[in-house]
């Protein structure tokens, strides 16, 4: 197994242009139309989490002149909907019928009534269409992995030592990539406030790994946070993958490095999320970016030493 050591969003931001983490590099143009693209789907669940980014010329993008991006699955279709710390980042969920069969597709439409919808002014004071976009008609496609069941271990167990091991068994087939990741958050018996980061790991889909504690929660070094983040990487977390974490922080917070052997920790719980992906595809008018189907389970354990 290759272990990437804790990562923080911020480290998470750098794979998007590009890094030596065992983990696929995603690259923005210098020229040209980019878009990144996950859909991702939790066992148990009915419907998937959909995240979408649009560059131009490398810089973000944001839907202008009416346009909205479009997801469809089967006979059902969803608008997604900006957030307001990122002009270019746009999510929603959609019902998937048939997740194994469905092929689901984000695209760049023209739908004025609905940006519209979303103005401050009345509809009925606009007279005249702003008329489309120029990346209207630009599109994506994809299908989901097989699904993923953990099976092992049980949730909410507790461990009481860094040495002891999670061993970790799961179901389904393999696809194009695949990884742990874990939200960990630390109660300090001396400090006010929690630590939280995010800690990813590249694994064979082979339905067993062990996983060290102290790998996930180190006992001295220094780590950067990701706990200001607050509600928008938990929001995500099923967690899914850097590109979708990466749009979501991008500029909106400052890590704070954490020294692990200054920290009085009490206790800890880490949200496990094994999560397959598969590659889509991007239309031939974009020209790069990343297009990502996942499924992801997950639960949770703690850490009382």
């Amino acid at each position: 197994m290759n272990v990437t050591p804790a990562l923080s969003a911020l480290s998470l931001i750098t794979c998007i242009v590009g890094c030596s983490e065992p983990v696929p590099d995603i690259e923005i143009p210098d020229t040209g139309v980019a878009i990144i693209v996950e859909a991702s789907l939790t066992n148990g669940d009915t419907d998937a989490s959909v995240a979408a980014a649009v560059y131009d010329s490398g810089q973000p993008a944001p839907m202008v002149g009416g346009n909205v991006l479009e997801v469809t699955s089967e006979s059902v279709a969803a608008i997604l909907s900006g957030i307001d710390e990122r002009d270019n980042f746009y999510s929603g969920q959609i019902g998937i019928p048939n997740p194994d069969t469905d092929t689901i597709k984000v695209a760049i439409v023209h739908r004025p009534q609905e940006t519209r919808q979303e103005r401050w002014y009345p509809t009925e004071d606009i007279l005249v269409d702003p008329g489309p976009g120029e990346f209207e008609g630009f599109e994506a496609t994809l299908l989901l992995p097989t699904a993923i069941e953990l099976t092992a271990p049980q949730p909410g167990l507790t461990y009481s030592s860094r040495d002891d091991i999670i061993p970790l068994e799961w179901t389904g087939s393999p696809a194009d990539d695949f990884k742990l990741v874990t939200y960990n958050r630390c109660r300090s018996t001396t400090d006010s406030d929690d630590l939280s980061w995010v800690y990813t790991s590249q694994m064979d889909d082979d339905q067993q790994e062990n996983i060290r504690i102290g790998d996930i929660i180190p006992a001295t070094g220094a780590l950067e946070t990701s706990a200001n983040l607050g509600g928008v990487v938990t929001g995500f977390v099923q967690f899914f993958i850097e590109a979708t974490l990466s749009a979501v922080t991008l500029g909106l917070y400052e890590p704070a490095e954490i020294n692990f052997g200054e920290f009085e920790l009490d206790y800890c719980t880490i949200q496990l999320s094994l999560v397959r992906q598969r590659q889509g595809q991007i239309g031939e008018d974009f020209s790069g970016g990343s297009v990502t189907g996942s499924r992801s389970d997950n639960l949770q354990v703690e850490y009382r030493p």
